[in-house]
């Protein structure tokens, strides 16, 4: 039976690691800080971005100490991730200095009084277009629709880490088609808009249900 996920008690954890100097300057990325900013969709794990630490002599990073003391919290490793409160953590060094910025200059928000460090929608917007999947376009996109993005802020980025290029085709081959968009499309934009302005709260509620809705089907499919 699948563990059911606290998702405050997981920032309050990763909190007091900060606190307790076992992890800096720290910022959730991927879907996670997405729910901050757009409508609900299923998640299975959560991203932790931050600098760790290298062993002298070593160009491996190491988890050891972040990992010894969340087992003596209880928390057990499970390959790459490690579940806190009932969610898959992976804690994920900085990758580009794309990354790196977006940890630097994350801000800090409220969830259920619990204060949690993410990335700001502009970084990642650029980082959905440095990478690239199509998921992570797709990703570019829902911010495009449903956020509220500094285009300012967000151009600022994507030149100074050298995007733009990536960003035009994006443009050209997602966006153009928002400009000749029938009603029907532009009243799903703005259902998903208003969405994405709902309380992170609410939006994580909806995502557990949706969590116990696909694992339900899946116990329906083994019992079957």
């Amino acid at each position: 039976m699948e563990e059911p996920r606290k998702t405050k008690e997981a920032f309050q954890i990763i909190g007091q690691m900060q606190s307790d100097g076992v992890i800096g300057k720290y910022a959730i990325g991927g879907a996670i800080a997405a729910l901050f900013y757009l409508q609900p969709f299923a998640t299975q794990d959560m991203d932790v971005f931050l600098v760790l630490p290298k062993p002298a002599g070593s160009e491996i990073y190491s988890l050891s100490e972040i990992y010894e003391y969340l087992e003596k919290h209880g928390s057990k490793p499970e390959g790459l991730w490690i579940t806190i409160a009932g969610w898959p953590v992976q804690f994920i060094p900085p990758s580009s200095p794309l990354d790196q910025e977006a940890i630097d200059q994350a801000v800090q928000a409220d969830f259920e009084g619990e204060k949690v460090w993410i990335m700001t929608a502009e970084h990642l917007t650029a980082i959905s277009i440095e990478t690239g999947r199509p998921k992570d376009i797709d990703r570019a996109l829902r911010f495009v629709q449903q956020a509220d993005l500094d285009q300012e802020k967000l151009r600022s980025i994507l030149t100074r880490h050298g995007l733009m290029k990536k960003w035009n085709k994006f443009e050209r081959e997602h966006l153009s088609r928002e400009l000749r968009a029938p009603n029907q499309f532009r009243q799903r934009v703005a259902y998903r808009r208003k969405m994405a302005k709902a309380s992170p709260e609410s939006k994580m509620q909806i995502i557990e249900e949706l969590r116990e809705v696909g694992a339900r089907a899946r116990r329906s499919r083994r019992e079957s």
